[in-house]
């Protein structure tokens, strides 16, 4: 049984590695084509940060039709 958990640990490691690399050659490579974007003068949205991404905007919902009482 610990040979089997051992085993799991292991290959659970080696995906976590291969991800982590794979994300930082994602990573490199995103930044080398903003550069390249960046060069040739084409410009390109500001991508917005993960909290940026997770938190509500502060701007009113279109679906929100009140009217104001007279």
């Amino acid at each position: 049984m610990a040979a089997v958990m051992a085993q799991a640990i292991y290959i659970d490691d080696e995906a976590i590695q291969q991800e982590q690399e794979k994300m930082a050659s994602i990573e490199s490579e995103n930044k080398g084509l903003r550069e390249l974007l960046k060069i040739s003068g084409i410009p390109f949205p500001a991508t917005a940060t993960s909290e940026e991404e997770a938190s509500p905007k502060n701007e009113p919902d279109s679906t929100c039709t009140s009217t104001p009482k007279e």
